[in-house]
């Protein structure tokens, strides 16, 4: 995959620079430099040890530690009643169908609730951090020279610079607007 990611990248730098050499001589050359990165060594000596990661991940464990506090509640019950049915006693068996029922019911609901809750709130923390890692790579990028920066792990761009968006330009060529 590695192997892949880096043909594609060294690819990407073939065609800019092949692409920018076939202009005419009436137009200015402009070669593309980037850089790349590699996020899983940049997760791994620069991890995201914000205070909102922080509450995150005691929200992450306390869910956690809830999870397992109802699961527990509900094999209790059920060891209750299975108690009942060797004594035979219906009332009994019965009143903890209801209960097991009603319990596992607000258990299905707990975990669908926390679950989009917990998912959202990473989603929103990984937003924060890739936007602290998208300003060093601009930093870096700038003093370096560069005008892209590229994921070497998962092929994406993690900054580039406007002056390389070409999109109007394309579209003119195509006789549009």
């Amino acid at each position: 995959m590695k192997k892949i990611t880096l043909v594609v990248v060294i690819f990407i730098g073939f065609c800019i620079v092949f692409l920018t050499s076939q202009r005419s001589s009436q137009t200015q050359m402009q070669v593309t430099n980037f850089i790349v990165i590699r996020m899983d060594r940049v997760r791994a000596r620069a991890p995201d040890n914000s205070q909102r990661r922080g509450q995150l991940e005691a929200r992450k464990q306390a869910f956690e530690t809830e999870v397992q506090q109802l699961a527990a509640e509900i094999y209790e019950l059920q060891e209750r009643r299975a108690e009942a049915v060797t004594q035979q006693n219906s009332n009994e068996i019965w009143r903890l169908d209801a209960e097991i029922g009603s319990k596992s019911e607000h258990y299905r609901n707990f975990l669908n609730e926390q679950v989009t809750e917990l998912a959202a709130e990473e989603e929103e923390v990984e937003k924060i951090y890739m936007n602290r890692v998208s300003n060093a790579a601009q930093s870096v990028a700038i003093s370096e020279g560069a005008s892209m920066v590229i994921d070497i792990d998962a092929p994406g761009v993690i900054w580039f610079s406007g002056s390389i968006n070409k999109t109007d330009e394309v579209v003119q060529a195509m006789g549009g607007r």
